[in-house]
């Protein structure tokens, strides 16, 4: 009888011990299932707010209107290039 008693508690234990590897590996995958979609998120909105910016600046830039840009205690102001070149002056450089 104590055989049995035995074979009980081995059986207990080796099942807990299943559930909680199931538990461990089910919230590995959801955690980097997760964490890839937040990166994807944050991947895509870094992009799209990169391209808003330049379109932005583009968009500023024409009618040579000057682009005023802003970082902390530093401002930089941006014309368009062909703005400056006087007609019958300069020329563009040849690339």
């Amino acid at each position: 009888m104590k055989i049995i008693i035995n074979q009980k508690f081995i059986s207990i234990v080796l099942l807990l011990a299943l559930l909680m590897l199931a538990f461990y590996i089910g919230y590995d995958k959801i955690s980097g299932y997760v964490a890839t979609r937040t990166y994807d998120a944050y991947s895509t909105g870094y992009r799209n707010g990169m391209e808003d910016a330049v379109n932005q600046f583009i968009e500023g830039s024409k009618n040579c209107n000057p682009v005023i840009i802003q970082d902390g205690n530093e401002t930089r102001n941006f014309i368009e290039i062909n703005c400056l070149i006087e007609p019958g002056g300069l020329t563009e450089p040849e690339i």
